[in-house]
């Protein structure tokens, strides 16, 4: 559309018939990059590649909705197609964590001859203690700690829920909180993008052997297929396990909602912790 000077998006004529179509469009888009080659030989291979899985049709519309939801909530028109169109679901996993062992593992971890990759670590052995997302930790200074408890104002939701976190560092955070503070930078650790981070993260935890497989859903068969963590771990892995090692103790959603920055009554928190067998037994025993 962006070559198309005279396309205009018809906001007020746009039907859930129009939706329809266009989410037929999607599903199929991969289609027609075989059958129409010309049309595609400048596409990204992101658009060209496979059949779009059921969580990106989600986002997708996901975001033509918000701009429906401003045209309206600003009077620019009274017209929501989405009050007539089923919304394509979007599919998680079982949430899977790294445990307190396994992290204390990559902690523990002998990097003196790659002090790169030791950098790498000790930023998502950090991230495990804080929970915070990836790029909270990129923004955090060393001004960030104070009496040994971390606090800052998550990026993602600061526009709708401005409460300051405040996460108590453990002794072992603390250490790697030591290692950094002096660095003569504005912020606490190194900046990475998050690819470069994510290959590194899983270089490091080949070499713990964290080879432990866990169930990943694969977002076109919507089959969890079991992999080695060392495989698919990724940043947000770090998070996960801040709060399902957390949620273990603690099955108090508000008091670690506090802590890793969702907003209270968060549908998003379901997707970090998952009800295992030791809790269940906990709850079993208490009416034993």
């Amino acid at each position: 559309m962006k070559k198309r000077t005279d396309y205009v998006m018809g906001i007020d004529n746009t039907t859930a018939e129009d939706l329809e179509d266009f989410y037929q469009f999607l599903v199929h888009e991969h289609e027609y990059v075989r059958l129409y080659p010309y049309l595609y030989r400048n596409a990204a291979k992101s658009v060209t590649q496979a059949m779009r899985s059921d969580n990106t049709l989600h986002s997708n519309f996901a975001r033509l909705r918000t701009v429906f939801m401003w045209c309206i909530h600003r009077g620019i028109t009274t017209n929501n197609p989405f009050l007539q169109f089923e919304m394509p679901k979007a599919v998680y996993g079982t949430p899977w964590y790294i445990s307190i062992e396994e992290r204390d593992c990559l902690y523990e971890l002998d990097l003196s001859d790659n002090p790169h990759l030791a950098t790498f670590r000790d930023m998502f052995v950090f991230q495990c203690f804080l929970g915070c997302r990836f790029g909270d930790l990129l923004n955090l200074k060393k001004e960030n700690v104070i009496d040994g408890v971390v606090e800052y104002l998550p990026q993602k939701t600061k526009n709708h829920d401005g409460r300051t976190v405040r996460v108590p560092l453990t002794e072992k955070a603390l250490a790697i909180y030591d290692r950094y503070k002096d660095r003569p930078t504005l912020s606490l650790f190194p900046h990475y993008n998050v690819a470069d981070f994510n290959k590194a993260v899983r270089a490091v935890m080949e070499l713990a052997h964290l080879d432990r497989k866990v169930p990943i859903l694969n977002p076109q068969t919507r089959q969890n297929e079991m992999r080695p963590i060392y495989e698919v771990a990724t940043s947000h892995a770090a998070r996960r396990t801040f709060i399902g090692n957390l949620y273990k103790q603690v099955q108090d959603p508000n008091l670690i909602s506090s802590m890793s920055g969702h907003a209270n009554g968060s549908r998003a928190f379901a997707r970090y912790r998952t009800i295992d067998d030791d809790i269940k037994r906990g709850l079993v025993d208490l009416i034993g």
